[in-house]
């Protein structure tokens, strides 16, 4: 009798018992340590990744806004060189006349 049942726990109902506890144990291992570590880096890559659209819609908003104040600087060189471009052309025809 003792040798069957020291057959069984050498041989394969030992095996599945030991597998099942080696299971068990990379269960709770996952659980409480891998799983947490995953969550934390999953975590700092959305705040990283929040943070680094945050500054972009900042500097797309400055960019915005340079190229406003580029644009409107534009008209008003277009309209200085307009006005002296008319002095220019009455000072020539002054001076033909």
């Amino acid at each position: 009798m003792e040798t069957e049942v020291l057959n069984l726990i050498a041989g394969p109902a030992g095996g599945v018992i030991v597998c099942m506890v080696v299971l068990v144990a990379v269960y709770r291992l996952t659980i409480s340590h891998v799983m947490p570590m995953g969550h934390r880096y999953i975590d700092s890559v959305e705040a990283r990744w929040s943070e680094q659209m945050q500054n972009h819609k900042e500097d797309r908003d400055i960019f915005r806004s340079s190229i406003r104040d580029l644009s409107s600087n534009q008209v008003e060189c277009r309209e200085t060189i307009a006005i002296v471009a008319t002095d220019v052309k009455d000072i020539k025809a002054h001076l033909g006349a």
